[in-house]
């Protein structure tokens, strides 16, 4: 009788830790799932003209994106990402991205890209920087009143979302990208 109620007691004693274990499993599952509400999807396009729109001038711009006005991917835009922005950044790490630069031969521009992972924020701010000081250098030797503005760029990121802001106010524009989340 002692040996059944001690092999009833053991049973018990491993239900209960084996119900332990499953409690902390779905703790953890509340973790991830608070991580992942930090890299929220966001529309790209509808920030940046947001951020366009607090300028009282933006000289004569085109635009890039992956995604168009309706959400649907654009063929090959991780083409046009890591050839003309930013090729030392692994594009696979981009969700979307969308771009207004001046074709009136200033420095304005306005960026702003989705990553996958929140992870990789810090690593496109770096690659930001650089473009940044490679434009400086470009623009000292045919545009030097525009150097300004690149010396006032705002980069600045809001969990897995990276902006790069170059324009005469680019304070009204950081606002814009602020008041987007």
């Amino acid at each position: 009788m002692r040996k059944i109620l001690l092999l009833f007691m053991a049973v018990v004693m491993m239900i209960s830790v084996s119900a332990c274990g499953k409690d902390e499993k779905s703790d953890k599952k509340e973790t991830t799932s608070t991580n992942s509400e930090e890299t929220q999807s966001v529309d790209v396009n509808k920030i940046l003209m947001s951020m366009r729109e607090t300028q009282i001038s933006f000289p004569q711009y085109t635009t890039a994106s992956s995604h168009d006005e309706n959400g649907k991917e654009i063929d090959s835009w991780q083409d046009v990402f890591s050839l003309s922005l930013y090729e030392d950044f692994d594009v696979k790490k981009v969700k979307s991205y969308a771009i207004a630069y001046s074709v009136a031969q200033t420095a304005d521009e306005i960026t702003v890209v989705e990553l996958e992972s929140k992870s990789d924020a810090d690593e496109l701010k770096k690659q930001m920087k650089k473009r940044i000081s490679d434009r400086i250098t470009l623009f000292e030797t045919y545009g030097p009143e525009e150097v300004v503005k690149l010396e006032d760029a705002k980069i600045i990121s809001k969990g897995n979302v990276c902006v790069l802001i170059v324009c005469d106010e680019p304070e009204k524009a950081s606002d814009a990208f602020k008041d987007a989340f």
